[in-house]
């Protein structure tokens, strides 16, 4: 029985140191394996590396240049067409907003009109049907330009004459 003791324990020994070498082993094929494939991608970025750099050297710098000029023509002319658009927007906005703003100040003036009308004075009566006559009366660009001469053409003449 201590045979088989000293045996079995001989037996596991040599099952253990085999089973470690063979690990080894195959660890070390899996390294090779490894560094082989390491090399090869190695030589092959460095290949690449190389037909960059010749490709590089052959550039002209004079092509070079008038590329980079042309980028940075298209680029300014770019900026230029970013610039404008943001001042239509900003004008557009802006007209958006006075025309809100007349809408409110007709509107008001309307309710102060109908207002002073009913109060049963003459003079707002005749300025409520005024104004609401030229409001409702269909303006074109002719007659606004013939009413704002004919204003300047009173304020000129209001200023000419001498003061007696």
């Amino acid at each position: 029985m201590p045979y088989l003791i000293v045996f079995g324990s001989l037996f596991g020994i040599a099952a253990a140191w085999f089973l470690s070498l063979y690990l080894d082993i195959r660890r070390r094929k899996d390294d090779r394996i490894q560094l082989r494939l390491l090399v090869g991608r190695s030589r092959l970025l460095q290949e690449e590396i190389d037909r960059r750099i010749e490709a590089l050297a052959l550039l002209d710098p004079k092509i070079l240049a008038t590329t980079r000029q042309q980028a940075q023509s298209a680029l300014n002319e770019l900026q230029i067409l970013l610039v404008e658009r943001q001042a239509h927007l900003q004008d557009r906005e802006e007209l958006g907003h006075l025309q809100h703003t007349k809408i409110t100040l007709l509107e008001n003036q309307v309710q102060s009109l109908a207002q002073g009308a009913v109060a049963g004075n003459s003079q707002d009566k005749e300025k409520t049907a005024r104004l609401t006559a030229e409001s409702t009366a269909p303006r074109n660009r002719n007659t606004i330009e013939g009413q704002l001469l004919n204003k300047i053409g009173i304020i000129q003449d209001k200023a000419r004459k001498p003061p007696s």
